[in-house]
């Protein structure tokens, strides 16, 4: 495995959002095992997970790895981007702030990564940032389910 080559200003934003922790290999789960992340994380072995992923970047000690799975947050012009088969790395502990990617549970019960906003009334809002996805933005609600902010990507 190895990290994307990162743009300077891309590269900013993945270190500002890092976690104060030292790197290493993390596990590469599936959608359903990190749904339940929280639970599984105590008890998690090494040979729960059949792929490790090195993570150069710094972190909390509860992140893992996903694959992308769909182009809901792939835009050419975005300097975030992330395209089906990245592999992201999600730090449960990572502090929430404007413009966070975030896995979260979308509001039709499927889990979704998607960028925080705030609309121009004001209201928490997560959308996709590909222009072409047709899903409108949605809020973001009290009890919007996260499961952690996304703080950096890399290649298979």
């Amino acid at each position: 495995m190895r990290d994307t080559a990162l743009e300077e200003d891309e590269e900013i934003w993945y270190h500002a959002n890092a976690s104060p922790m030292m790197s290493r290999m993390l596990p590469l789960l599936t959608w359903n095992q990190a749904e339940k992340w929280s639970e599984l994380f105590e008890n998690f072995k090494p040979s729960d997970a059949k792929i490790w992923v090195a993570c150069l970047i710094m972190h909390g000690p509860r992140t893992f790895a996903l694959t992308v799975t769909d182009e809901s947050m792939y835009d050419p012009d975005a300097v975030r981007t992330f395209s089906s088969d990245h592999y992201i790395y999600v730090d449960p502990d990572a502090e929430i702030t404007q413009d966070s990617i975030m896995l979260i549970r979308h509001e039709n019960g499927n889990l979704a990564f998607r960028q925080l906003f705030v609309s121009s009334d004001g209201k928490p809002m997560f959308r996709s940032i590909n222009p072409d996805w047709v899903e409108e933005p949605f809020e973001a609600k009290r009890e919007t389910e996260v499961f952690g902010v996304v703080i950096g990507k890399t290649l298979p």
